[in-house]
């Protein structure tokens, strides 16, 4: 089972979260999707009391979760858990996550952008273990601005690295 986490204004039906979900279902697996109600986004304590709702619910025993910005909230709590994940944009400016990524003991991806302002290089190769993806001028969408035809391709190198690590669970 996968759990795909949204992020504040990109939904499961977003293309980076699609194309998750896709891999997932064409690989086997079953797929949960979160949903965020207004009240899920009135703190981060709220995201984060949402997503381990969800969590909580998983009887898999090698379940993975995809998160994308927000989403990485959860990180933590995937991290203790000891679950795979792929994180798409995760909030690399963050002191929590960027303590838990130094726990990290199960299969991860980080993918981020060099013109994201919550992409961290030096965190995301310091992180335990971590497969990492880093875009060259890629924003926070993972997208080129002004470019949709470069960002369609970094579109599709995202899904076929999202592919190989899914594949190897």
């Amino acid at each position: 089972m996968a759990v795909l986490i949204p992020g504040r204004s990109y939904s499961p039906n977003h293309p980076l979260l699609y194309y998750a979900r896709e891999v997932l279902l064409v690989q086997g697996w079953s797929v949960e999707e979160v949903w965020w109600n207004p009240e899920d986004l009135a703190s981060e304590e709220a995201v984060i009391r949402r997503v381990e709702a969800v969590l909580d619910t998983v009887t898999d025993p090698s379940p993975l979760v995809v998160g994308k910005s927000l989403g990485s909230l959860a990180l933590p709590l995937v991290v203790q858990r000891g679950w795979s994940a792929i994180w798409l944009t995760p909030l690399l400016n963050d002191p929590e996550l960027i303590a838990a990524l130094k726990n990290v003991k199960s299969k991860t991806l980080l993918v981020g952008g060099t013109a994201d302002d919550y992409w961290d290089s030096d965190v995301a190769r310091g992180a335990s273990g971590a497969q990492v993806l880093e875009l060259p001028g890629a924003d926070h969408g993972l997208e080129i601005s002004g470019n949709p035809l470069a960002s369609v391709e970094l579109l599709k190198e995202i899904v076929a690295t999202m592919t190989l690590f899914v594949e190897s669970l």
